[in-house]
């Protein structure tokens, strides 16, 4: 488990913030063409913004961090219209994260994250500046990179250095664009959990693809449908933005799933404890799919239901015979070698029938 200690979060380090930022009736996007359209305010904690490729959330995070104007609207932040701060001024208050990579042939990693103090630094740095480098190194663990030339670091790395590079201005704001791509999972839920912490103390913003780890840790979400920024009330909204309403949200892995087919041919799988899902991710089918019988509660019950599959549990009259029809109707069976616990003692039988009707029966091995 990765923990982040909460006493290395201090207001030295981040400067305890009370700022929000307000979007009012803002229209953003580029040469006076609207990309996107929003009215919300972002105050201390984590707010994540998801969506798919394309849908506008680079551009809205520009517009937070004065790269772009915004094409109508107004964006606030403490109550005054961004526009009024000056370049000094705006970077002191606004530590920001973009995906682009630069290229630094003649940088060390300690070098790179000491440009996060431009605003402050005088001819050398004072021991403020070089603090505010040595946390944000060390809690975006980049500490053992310092004398590392950063062109010659992975992707991974260069990221870990540029967050910490946001950090270091000590932001009473901070705003990122993807700070976890290039990333592995590991490192992803380390980025996450570090900026969950900060946000206690300032408002953190942040587009992301990563929607099981925004679930876990953003104390709000919002996705851009259609041009429109909007926060999420129920995670299953998720599901609708991606594919064009294709995929579905995952309740218990919080994973994005295709929706199964609705044409023949049609599979039916005698599966339990999750078997089912397995085989389909595995396979990547997206045929008709019937399931059954299974427990009401069962992994595959509950998931594939939701992905338009055709379920039958113990729950319901003649389950055992309408399970028997979907045999019939089925052009393969797909049996799952799972423990007896994971499906009712009528699936034995169920097998047994299909084997009995000529049915082109397969074995699917799942280790539990």
């Amino acid at each position: 488990m990765v923990t982040v200690q909460r006493d290395l979060i201090s207001r030295k380090d981040i400067e305890k913030g009370d700022l929000c930022v307000e979007l009012v009736s803002c229209i953003a996007g580029y040469s006076g063409n609207a990309v996107v359209r929003a009215s919300a305010r972002f105050c201390r904690g984590l707010s994540c913004i998801v969506g798919p490729n394309g849908s506008g959330k680079t551009t809205l995070l520009k517009t937070i961090a004065k790269i772009l104007s915004p094409i109508k609207g107004v964006i606030l932040i403490g109550r005054r219209d961004i526009s009024t701060y000056n370049i000094k001024e705006f970077a002191k208050l606004v530590g920001i994260h973009l995906p682009q990579i630069p290229t630094l042939p003649l940088y060390k990693a300690r070098d790179v994250v000491m440009l996060g103090r431009t605003p402050f630094i005088g001819l050398t740095p004072s021991k403020e500046d070089l603090e505010a480098v040595e946390f944000a190194m060390k809690i975006a663990k980049v500490s053992h990179l310092s004398e590392r030339y950063f062109n010659l670091l992975s992707d991974g790395e260069k990221r870990r250095v540029m967050i910490a590079m946001a950090i270091a201005r000590r932001p009473k704001i901070l705003v990122l664009d993807e700070p976890t791509s290039f990333l592995d999972p590991f490192n992803r839920y380390l980025i996450f959990e570090v900026l969950s912490e900060i946000a206690k103390e300032i408002p953190v913003i942040l587009s992301t693809h990563e929607v099981d780890l925004a679930i876990r840790f953003c104390d709000k979400i919002y996705y851009i449908d259609r041009g429109e920024l909007k926060e999420m009330a129920d995670p299953k909204e998720l599901g609708k933005i991606y594919g064009e309403g294709s995929m579905i949200l995952n309740p218990f892995t919080y994973s994005l799933e295709p929706i199964v087919g609705k044409e023949p041919p049609q599979i039916h799988i005698i599966g339990g404890c999750g078997s089912g899902l397995a085989y389909i991710r595995r396979n990547r089918l997206r045929n008709m799919i019937s399931l059954g019988p299974l427990y009401p509660n069962d992994l595959d019950a509950l998931v594939l239901k939701e992905l338009g599959a055709i379920v039958i549990t113990t729950s319901l009259q003649s389950y055992f015979d309408r399970s028997l029809e979907l045999v019939k109707s089925s052009t393969k069976v797909i049996v799952s070698r799972v423990p007896r616990y994971c499906r009712p003692p009528d699936a034995e039988i169920l097998i047994d029938e299909a084997v009995k009707l000529g049915k082109d029966v397969d074995y699917f091995d799942f280790n539990i």
